[in-house]
């Protein structure tokens, strides 16, 4: 209880934590002083629970300054009164002053707690210039995960910048209105992490758009994650201010060309290719902007209007090889080919959800 006045959110459960961990420090520290005088066939040595109770203070330290959110003059004032009040329940009485002036132990213990006390401060300047305290970092990161995400969307929302995205849409709709089904293209990235910021909001925007919608992942990466609530907020309203900017009533017929790993899906609206790009089941991290681009570029020479391309995500693995990235644009650039040379026929489209079943 003593403890939890120096935290910075007064957390029981956390001060217990750390109470219980440096109890089982100390523990092992008695253990090896036993363990020592049975191998050197010596009497146990009072120096290891002094030792242990130094130790057990200079772990508190580190814990208090970096997850529990106190100063390191607070930490001092704090760090050694749970290990002193237990060292005098454990030592008879008239044995507390050799025990607490053994020269060794305590030179022992001043070290530990000065390394501790520099520890502490020189990793919690770590992350400078970028980062302006780690300690308050990982105690946001902390706090987050007991879904108090306040203080972590404030850090990341200081080193945030504005930037403009699109969302596009494929909207098709049943010729009496009855059935509408839209697929959905952010160019935000679902981020940082649960439950911070735009990290839900392929199903927010799911919600938003009356369950009745598939939001598909765009070429994009972590930077453009959305760093707090109020920008999700912003942005699903900024949806309902979509513009229609073409109207069609047919499309082709799948085209899929596989070159290597490499696997690219695509079918034509009018004059906007949609391209699904993958490697599953080979694994690989988001596709980098620059393919976008240069796709983009090569579909606008071949006069396309708007092109939707969708990373399929759907095979986890490490960043993509130049060798996958290279087949990857190949067989993008022959499916966007081939796209001009196919028939269009009137869609036909169904949907089902299981909200409704």
């Amino acid at each position: 209880l003593i403890d939890t006045r120096f935290t910075r959110k007064k957390e029981y459960s956390k001060s217990l934590h750390a109470s219980l961990f440096g109890n089982l420090l100390w523990v092992a520290v008695l253990l090896m002083g036993l363990l020592a005088s049975v191998v050197l066939v010596k009497d146990a040595s009072l120096f290891f629970v002094t030792y242990g109770m130094f130790l057990f203070a200079s772990f508190r330290i580190g814990i208090f300054t970096t997850t529990l959110g106190a100063s390191i003059k607070k930490a001092w004032a704090i760090c050694m009164v749970q290990p002193l009040a237990m060292l005098l329940v454990m030592i008879p009485y008239d044995m507390w002053y050799s025990t607490l002036t053994n020269p060794m132990a305590v030179g022992f213990g001043a070290v530990f707690l000065i390394i501790a006390s520099v520890w502490s401060v020189l990793t919690d300047r770590a992350g400078r210039p970028g980062m302006e305290s780690t300690h308050k970092t990982i105690q946001a990161y902390l706090a987050s995960q007991g879904n108090d995400f306040t203080e972590a969307e404030e850090i990341i929302e200081q080193r945030s910048f504005k930037t403009k995205v699109s969302t596009s849409q494929i909207r098709l709709s049943s010729s009496n209105g009855n059935m509408k089904f839209r697929m959905v293209l952010p160019e935000i990235h679902p981020g940082p992490y649960h439950p911070v910021g735009g990290s839900n909001i392929p199903y927010l925007m799911y919600k938003n758009l009356e369950s009745s919608a598939m939001i598909m992942h765009s070429i994009s990466d972590h930077s453009l994650n959305l760093p707090s609530k109020n920008e999700v907020e912003n942005y699903l309203k900024n949806l309902d201010a979509s513009i229609v900017k073409e109207e069609g009533l047919v499309c082709t017929e799948p085209v899929t060309v596989q070159i290597n790993k490499a696997r690219v899906t695509g079918l034509l609206f009018g004059n906007n290719p949609l391209l699904f790009l993958s490697l599953s089941p080979h694994g690989m991290e988001d596709i980098p902007n620059y393919m976008k681009k240069e796709i983009e570029q090569y579909a606008k020479n071949r006069n396309y209007v708007r092109t939707l391309i969708v990373d399929c995500h759907n095979a986890m693995g490490e960043e993509i090889s130049k060798e996958d990235g290279e087949d990857m644009l190949k067989a993008a650039k022959s499916c966007l080919d081939s796209l001009i040379t196919k028939d269009s026929y009137p869609i036909e489209f169904g949907y089902a959800n299981s909200d409704n079943m």
